[in-house]
């Protein structure tokens, strides 16, 4: 399925010209657009979409002065996972998301830092839109089918059924597989414990009927905050949220970061596991020093 990714109706056609190949010279191919031909837009670095030979590519582009080498506007994409000389070529890009303005580095080794930095991030981005749009694509018994795909794993893991307590969370339909609601009904005896967003931190709440969970931040059904607060420990074991993950165990986030930082803060290491369709489960999650990986992922079947 091609992902279908929320970009705007601005497309701006261009010539790859020569340029001097700063990017090249640490390994971050850039092609350096003819200026004249394109329109007048807000100096900054976006996520772009490119088009050429009947084929579209993701990548950021770099548009207004060079203000680390002191040069002149310049209009440069870096087109990702592409390595092909594209000189004399007519690209139509269209625009998406700005990632930030133009910025003066005090030496090209920290312009070059920041952009492998965009570069990470629009990795992200685009994985995030892909798999969105893979769920979009999906059926109300396609949901179904995976919901109980993952009672039935779930249901035969020695973690699970040995684990007293379960830090679980209220899964968005359409956006990840509900299998909370059927696992506490399936296993009411257990303990559950669900997030809540305070002070841009997460804390848990024991949970013991699922249809108490109330709107929270960010339209998430979450626990009230009234009931009794659960840090993991002993066998525990946590469900995490995830967009994506591969199969290393490296997770891929809505963005938000609040799963990372709870999880870094821990004084003990509870056992993490992700439920997701076979689509969200890709070869390799870009990832930064601050994600926190899991320790295993759960498959689930359509």
């Amino acid at each position: 399925m091609k992902a279908s990714l929320q970009f705007s109706v601005m497309k701006m056609k261009a010539k790859v010209v020569k340029g001097v190949q700063i990017g090249a010279k640490f390994g971050i191919a850039t092609a350096n657009l003819e200026l004249s031909s394109l329109p007048a837009i807000e100096e900054g670095v976006y996520l772009v979409q490119v088009e050429f030979n009947k084929k579209t590519y993701n990548g950021l582009f770099h548009f207004g002065p060079r203000k680390t080498f002191g040069g002149d506007n310049s209009a440069e994409v870096h087109i990702l996972d592409f390595s092909k000389d594209i000189y004399g070529e007519t690209l139509i890009i269209t625009l998406g998301k700005k990632l930030r303005d133009v910025q003066a580095f005090k030496n090209a080794d920290q312009l070059f830092t920041q952009i492998e930095t965009d570069i990470l991030v629009a990795r992200k981005y685009f994985l995030r839109q892909k798999i969105r749009a893979a769920w979009a694509g999906l059926s109300l018994s396609d949901q179904a089918a995976l919901s109980d795909s993952a009672l039935n794993h779930i249901s035969a893991k020695a973690e699970f059924l040995e684990a007293p307590r379960v830090f679980v969370y209220a899964p968005q339909m359409g956006k990840e597989i509900g299998f909370v609601a059927p696992l506490m009904a399936a296993f009411p005896a257990k303990a559950y414990a669900f997030p809540r967003i305070e002070k841009q931190a997460l804390k848990f709440y024991r949970v013991s009927d699922y249809k108490t969970l109330v709107a929270g931040d960010y339209g998430i059904l979450a626990p009230s905050g009234n009931g009794e607060v659960c840090v993991p420990e002993g066998k525990d074991l946590m469900f995490v949220p995830a967009v994506a993950a591969d199969k290393q165990g490296n997770r891929l986030g809505q963005g938000g970061g609040f799963y990372d930082k709870y999880l870094s803060t821990l004084d003990f290491k509870v056992k993490t596991l992700a439920v997701l369709p076979p689509f969200a489960i890709v070869d390799k999650v870009p990832t930064e020093k601050h994600d926190q990986s899991l320790d295993g992922v759960i498959g689930c079947e359509i």
